[in-house]
């Protein structure tokens, strides 16, 4: 991959040599984009350029970065909101909100390697490699047996790398045995409900993302009210919520703030409408598939037939 970014990086300043150079021959824009290939506006761009974009200073963008960041906290301590910064400093009210969260100070995220589907089949891939299979088609045809979805190029790209030299495979986390989906049930269902092996994963997750470590607690403890109709806890849980910094659940909070009233009575009391709503479902229902096919006498005996 670094081979390939270098190659790139060259053939990039290579052509804006070239644009730079015709254009000091006075060769304009719309016949260079022709000789060369490239859309018009590049050129365009480039001709107001000294440098290769390929060769920004990044140092440079990231202390402006930096900049903006500490001005972005100073209006903060100053009372602006969100929506104020953002318009001040030109950026979006995404970013001020996500670099006021970060609690170091600084811009810098740490970078993620993104999951790819092929990442489950590379030890078998790499298996059958070790093994002297050299064939990628037969590895692609073995390892779509397998449930892969993914394309050949996918192989052909791993083999390549292979042939560049020995591979050190990362050792399987837990975020390459469980989805999304199963996280989240995870999470939701009661943890004495829970196998030995999905407490294993539980665990995993909360060891290796510290938000799930303080969300599994609030999603156990507000499964608990609702279950058992502890709504007089229901304060306690929002003054938790406040603290643990999570914004979606926060929001989440507002929402059931908008109709406590509701909140706690379904919190609290025995009685519900659900027998009220489910029969209103079921006429509605009804009256849709009776739509344009007969008259009121047969929908009239339908309903209380069902009734």
């Amino acid at each position: 991959m670094e081979r390939q970014r270098v190659a790139r990086q060259a053939n990039k300043q290579e052509r804006f040599e070239q644009v730079k150079a015709s254009l000091s021959h006075g060769i304009s824009p719309k016949e260079i984009a022709q000789r060369l290939a490239m859309p018009v506006r590049t050129v365009y761009r480039w001709q107001k350029r000294e440098v290769c974009p390929a060769h920004r200073p990044q140092r440079k963008l990231q202390t402006d970065k930096q900049e903006r960041l500490e001005q972005a906290r100073a209006l903060r301590l100053r009372g602006l909101s969100h929506k104020e910064i953002a318009g001040r400093l030109a950026i979006g009210v995404r970013t001020v909100q996500r670099w006021l969260r970060q609690p170091d100070g600084t811009t810098n995220q740490p970078q993620r390697k993104r999951r790819s589907i092929f990442d489950p089949y590379a030890p078998y891939v790499l298996s059958r490699w070790q093994q002297g299979c050299r064939e990628s088609r037969f590895i692609f045809q073995e390892i779509q047996k397998q449930g892969f979805k993914g394309s050949i190029r996918t192989v052909y790209r791993f083999i390549h790398t292979l042939r560049q030299g020995p591979v050190e495979l990362p050792a399987p986390s837990v975020l390459d045995r469980v989805s999304v989906q199963e996280a989240l049930w995870l999470i939701v269902r009661p943890f004495d409900d829970l196998e030995l092996d999905e407490r294993r994963n539980l665990l995993e997750l909360c060891q290796t993302r510290s938000q799930l470590s303080m969300l599994h607690p609030l999603v156990q403890a507000f499964g608990q009210i609702v279950r058992k109709r502890e709504g007089h806890r229901l304060e306690d849980w929002k003054q938790h919520v406040a603290e643990s910094g999570i914004s979606e659940v926060q929001r989440f909070v507002a929402g059931l703030e908008r109709d406590q009233e509701a909140v706690l009575a379904g919190l609290t009391l025995v009685y519900s409408n659900g027998q009220v709503e489910g029969q209103v479902n079921k006429l509605k229902l009804l009256k849709r598939t009776m739509y344009g096919r007969a008259g009121f006498p047969l929908l009239r005996q339908r309903v209380l037939h069902a009734l």
